[in-house]
């Protein structure tokens, strides 16, 4: 169970604790914890990922440099509507 002290912030920290429980404690697992994270949230909030980083025993930087490397995390909530476009030679 996740029992962050984020004073001030505001996501729903319980959500996690299914996902921290079953993958929490491995940095090799920051990953995937993160796209499950996502997928209950609908972006990665900051204390999200202050939550994550103490229970993988990581720093909050490592876990904002993970989630920034990659394209498929996003930062803030998105709208309504999502409309991707790839403009790579694959589409």
């Amino acid at each position: 169970m996740c029992n962050c002290n984020c004073n001030g912030l505001k996501s729903d920290l319980s959500l996690l604790n299914d996902v921290l429980s079953e993958y929490g404690g491995s940095p090799s697992n920051l990953i995937t914890i993160l796209q499950k994270a996502q997928n209950i949230y609908g972006y990665l909030p900051k204390d999200v990922m202050y939550c994550i980083a103490e229970k993988v025993g990581v720093t909050p930087a490592d876990v904002m440099g993970v989630a920034t490397f990659y394209s498929q995390f996003r930062l803030t909530p998105i709208g309504k509507y999502l409309i991707m476009a790839c403009q790579g030679t694959a589409c």
